[in-house]
């Protein structure tokens, strides 16, 4: 019997450079966590924490910024200055925030709204405009749902309206 070949990944891996540049910017790392762990802890470059961190992910941070995303919706309605709102630095994070409390948009999402949702992110250009780096992007976004469920329906909308929103606007 001829001895079984192991089949190779057709990934290509990132170097421990690549990796710690692309964690250092908040960008995905599509990489086993032993693979960033080994990079991290060979780096020289210093971290906020001794623990491994593990990568947030744009879809989580918007989930944790959601209320930022209120105000703006808010300040767009009454016509105001958005630029004095703080937004955490996050790759993306202020334009995506900024998208999805366009006041259409965001009153599209309420409890009793239909799917108007996507007529106007398809004449805004909203679908598939961010790039989330994740590969089962429904999951996430299924899970984050459930977890955030009660903050964004204290914000007046549907959290299943505003998972499918960021399903189409993330790609």
């Amino acid at each position: 019997m001829p001895p079984m070949k192991q089949e190779q990944s057709d990934k290509k891996h990132l170097s421990p450079r690549q990796i710690i540049n692309r964690y250092r910017k908040g960008e995905y790392v599509d990489e086993s966590i032993e693979a960033i762990s080994s990079a991290i802890s060979s780096c020289d470059h210093s971290f906020d924490s001794v623990a491994v961190p593990f990568q947030t992910t744009i879809i989580e941070t918007v989930y944790e910024n959601i209320d930022i995303a209120k105000t703006l919706y808010d300040r767009q309605k009454e016509g105001i200055y958005l630029d004095d709102i703080d937004i955490p630095d996050y790759p993306q994070l202020k334009e995506l925030l900024i998208d999805l409390s366009f006041p259409p948009l965001w009153e599209s999402m309420k409890e009793k709204a239909s799917v108007t949702f996507i007529d106007i992110m398809k004449e805004q250009g909203f679908v598939h405009k961010y790039h989330a780096g994740v590969k089962n992007l429904n999951r996430v976004t299924t899970v984050l749902d459930l977890h955030y469920s009660d903050a964004v329906k204290q914000l007046g909308l549907s959290s299943t309206t505003f998972s499918l929103v960021l399903n189409f606007m993330l790609k």
